[in-house]
């Protein structure tokens, strides 16, 4: 939140909400209607001050079919951490299915990332950080600022590019990442 010039994160005892479940089976095209559902719900604007900041939802669409979607706003949950999401809601059902226990999540307290957040910014590594971005940026550019005001729609649809990296144009990445003093998934962001 904003106070006046002041910027602060805050966090509340905001009890999880659980998943909203939706049983299609009875609709002429259960999958189409799932799509539907999802692209209705996709397309509403997130209030980041007043509203949910996520939703998730199991779509049943057949006897034995279900759908998990899963939307959360970027203030929240970054791609690397919806991955991390994904990648545990599947061990989960992995688990379930196999009729096995679970091991306990890995993805660490808030209390932690702030921690260590606290650690770097007091660090000599951000400082060598912060003087390398600045010489690499120095011929660069001021960027824009950005606008004043919330967008008042949500674009209709996104783009998005997949590609399978062959193992040169990885180690050139790996190798990227090393020079900029940045992790792997920072030096695909970039």
């Amino acid at each position: 939140t904003a106070d006046g010039d002041d910027v602060h994160q805050e966090t509340g005892a905001v009890l999880p909400a659980g998943p909203d479940v939706l049983d299609l089976r009875t609709a002429d095209d259960p999958g189409a209607a799932a799509l539907a559902w999802m692209e209705e719900e996709r397309s509403t604007p997130v209030d980041i001050e007043h509203g949910a900041l996520y939703r998730h939802a199991l779509l049943r669409t057949g006897d034995e079919q279900w759908l998990w979607y899963h939307r959360c706003h970027h203030i929240l949950l970054d791609a690397y951490g919806y991955a991390r999401i994904a990648e545990r809601v599947a061990e989960l059902y992995g688990h379930a299915c196999a009729g096995t226990e679970p091991p306990s999540a890995s993805f660490g307290s808030l209390r932690d990332a702030v921690e260590e957040d606290r650690r770097y910014a007091a660090s000599e590594q951000r400082s060598l950080d912060g003087r390398f971005w600045q010489d690499l940026m120095a011929d660069r550019p001021h960027p824009p600022t950005p606008a004043r005001t919330a967008p008042t729609r949500v674009a209709p649809r996104f783009l998005r590019s997949s590609l399978t990296l062959g193992a040169d144009d990885a180690e050139r990445l790996a190798a990227f990442a090393q020079r900029s003093r940045a992790t792997w998934p920072e030096a695909v962001t970039a």
